[in-house]
């Protein structure tokens, strides 16, 4: 189980790949406009979770996705396939 917090600071972009013991988690965040776009790979039955600031707003979450309080946390389903997520946040604080 993980979290995924993006915090590109000054940069336009990051990436990079973590080998847990279910596999490779390969993910990659990128300015676009005021928001983010963020690719995470993600192992089978792994159980993830995309940590943004509250305010984000974010389209493409799949279906079965819980949201928690606070900054917001979304727990994204566990597949039993290696599964890619393809997201994007609006109003992504600077």
């Amino acid at each position: 189980e993980f979290d995924l917090r993006p915090q590109l600071g000054d940069l336009a972009w990051i990436e990079g790949t973590v080998h847990s013991p279910k596999g490779a988690i390969h993910a990659r965040c990128s300015r676009e406009g005021r928001g983010l776009a963020v690719s995470l790979r993600v192992p089978a039955g792994s159980k993830a979770a995309l940590v943004f600031p509250s305010g984000a707003r974010v389209s493409g979450l799949p279906e079965g996705t819980a949201a928690e309080a606070g900054p917001v946390r979304w727990r994204l389903p566990v597949s039993p396939v290696e599964t890619t997520w393809t997201l994007r946040t609006g109003d992504w604080p600077h």
